[in-house]
């Protein structure tokens, strides 16, 4: 077996031992996909069948007293919608820009004075600007 071939065969094994959680990944997905579809539906679906109730004689509050509400808000507990990713640690360490900085998009932090270079200051009469 040349070295391309035995290459070749690691990275297979490789892949074939890694395929199964890509697969379980993309059944996950889907599945996510398949429930929010339904559950798109059903929230367009709602108006409508509570409109159909009050037609049939409930009265906003005696649905409110069966527990009821006229709207409903969808959430899902424990989740923030999408996942963000990990900061390493540089990022983590950099200080956050604060006030008119954030604001603007100006970098907060001032430069050092000619002085605190070490340089003797320049008058300004002598710049060009």
């Amino acid at each position: 077996m040349t070295v391309r071939e035995d290459l070749s065969e690691r990275a297979e094994n490789l892949l074939k031992q890694r395929l199964p959680t890509a697969r379980a990944v993309d059944e996950i997905d889907q599945k996510i996909a398949d429930r929010l579809r339904e559950l798109t539906e059903l929230i367009k679906e709602r108006p409508r069948v509570y409109a159909r109730a009050l037609r049939d004689g409930w009265g906003k509050e005696d649905l409110e007293a069966l527990g009821i509400p006229e709207e409903v808000k969808v959430t899902i507990d424990g989740m923030s919608g999408t996942r963000r990713p990990r900061r390493s640690r540089s990022e983590k360490a950099a200080p956050a820009a604060t006030g008119p900085a954030l604001a603007t998009g100006v970098d907060a932090t001032p430069e050092p004075t000619a002085q605190q270079n070490g340089h003797e200051p320049v008058p300004d009469a002598d710049r060009p600007w």
